[in-house]
């Protein structure tokens, strides 16, 4: 079993081309909340919702990549729309 070392770990903003889900695809964390892939200054951005986006209000959080591997458990779906969780 191999030791895991703190200073190892090293998460990184992942680019929005090498995110394994489009801009716009709508995403369901764990705990149910939706959100949706925006393009972030080039980098993935799950966001509340496009409109406060684009108003530049979103609540919400760049998904991080460590080596390679996706530390987000975020998964599609399946849905088209969805109304925002936050008030204006």
């Amino acid at each position: 079993m191999t030791s895991f070392d703190p200073a190892d770990f090293n998460p990184q903003k992942i680019a929005i081309a090498d995110y394994p889900h489009p801009v716009g695809t709508i995403l369901r964390r764990s705990m149910g909340s939706p959100l949706t892939v925006v393009d972030h200054n080039g980098y993935a951005y799950l966001a509340c919702c496009i409109e406060h986006e684009k108003r530049g209000n979103a609540f919400g959080y760049h998904p991080k990549a460590d080596r390679g591997q996706l530390l987000d458990s975020s998964k599609p779906a399946g849905i088209t729309s969805y109304r925002c969780p936050r008030s204006n």
